[in-house]
C-alpha cells in the first residue's frame, strides 16, 4: 500500500466584482420578497443565526453545508461566500452576495473575531446540534422556511 498525499484544504473565498443589487427599500408598496426577508433577518438577535439564514437564502445550502463554512470562506468585503459540498471539497461553489446581505454577514465575521476563532475554523460551530433545532426555531420566529431551496 502506498500513502496517499493529504488533500489540500480548500482556499477561502476570492474577491469578486461587487454586485449591483442595492439595499432593500425601508418601506413602501414596491417591497419584494427579498426586501421583506432582509427586514426580518435584521431582527434576529444572534449574529451567527442571522448570517446562516442569510447565506441559506442566497445559496440554498442546507444545515450540514452551512456548518462547513469557515471565516475565510467569506471574503474581506463580504461580497462572496464559498459553500463547500462536503469535507471532500470536490464541488465547492463561490456565490456573490447581494449588497443587502453584507451588514449581516460582517456581523458574523466580527463575532468570530471577538471570540478569537481561527479564520479557518467553522464560522457556525454549533449549528448542527440537535439537527439544527436552534436555527430552525430562529427561522420559524421570523417566518422563514429553512428547507433546502430547489
Amino acid at each position: 500500500m502506498t500513502d496517499r498525499p493529504k488533500r489540500a484544504r480548500c482556499p477561502g473565498a476570492p474577491e469578486l466584482v461587487p454586485t449591483t443589487t442595492g439595499a432593500p427599500p425601508a418601506q413602501g408598496d414596491d417591497r419584494t420578497p427579498a426586501d421583506v426577508l432582509a427586514a426580518r433577518l435584521t431582527t434576529v438577535a444572534y449574529p451567527l443565526h442571522a448570517t446562516a439564514l442569510t447565506i441559506h437564502a442566497v445559496t440554498g445550502a442546507d444545515i450540514s453545508r452551512l456548518a462547513l463554512i469557515r471565516g475565510i470562506d467569506i471574503n474581506e468585503t463580504a461580497t462572496t461566500v464559498k459553500v463547500h459540498d462536503s469535507t471532500a471539497h470536490r464541488k465547492c461553489q463561490v456565490y456573490p452576495l447581494p449588497t443587502w446581505t453584507r451588514g449581516l454577514i460582517r456581523a458574523a465575521v466580527i463575532h468570530a473575531q471577538l471570540k478569537e476563532r481561527a479564520p479557518d475554523s467553522p464560522l457556525f460551530p454549533f449549528i448542527t446540534v440537535q439537527n439544527g433545532e436552534q436555527l430552525r426555531l430562529t427561522a420559524t420566529g421570523i417566518r422563514y422556511n429553512l428547507n433546502p431551496l430547489p
